[in-house]
């Protein structure tokens, strides 16, 4: 697994905030942060007087993460993300897949 951060201190939004004519805009920081994985599942036979080392199951399985949060004020965070997962199996009877999952998450916090 590798991973890595950065982050970007009095981050500047391209647009203002605010209603009526009080718009403002907001210094905080953005953090960004990708991981990325790959690991190796396998189940093998072996057949000792044969000496046959046959896999039965397992599996590749490739992950890639990235997600940038931004703190607008104390009681509002934005989270981007995107997570992308291949599996790629060992043996020919079973297929590959992928599944991709992209949002934004909005944390409103009411209580202090």
């Amino acid at each position: 697994m590798f991973g890595a951060g950065y982050r970007w201190r009095n981050f500047k939004m391209p647009f203002k905030i605010g209603g009526g004519k009080k718009k403002t805009t907001t210094n905080n920081d953005l953090n960004l942060t990708g991981d990325f994985s790959i690991r190796r599942n396998s189940t093998i036979i072996r057949k000792l007087l044969e000496n046959i080392d046959q896999p039965t199951a397992g599996l590749t399985i490739l992950s890639f993460k990235l997600s940038a949060d931004y703190v607008v004020n104390e009681r509002f965070n934005v989270r981007l993300f995107f997570d992308k997962t291949i599996n790629n199996p060992l043996i020919s009877t079973s297929f590959p897949t992928a599944n991709t999952a992209a949002g934004i998450s909005v944390r409103f916090t009411l209580a202090q």
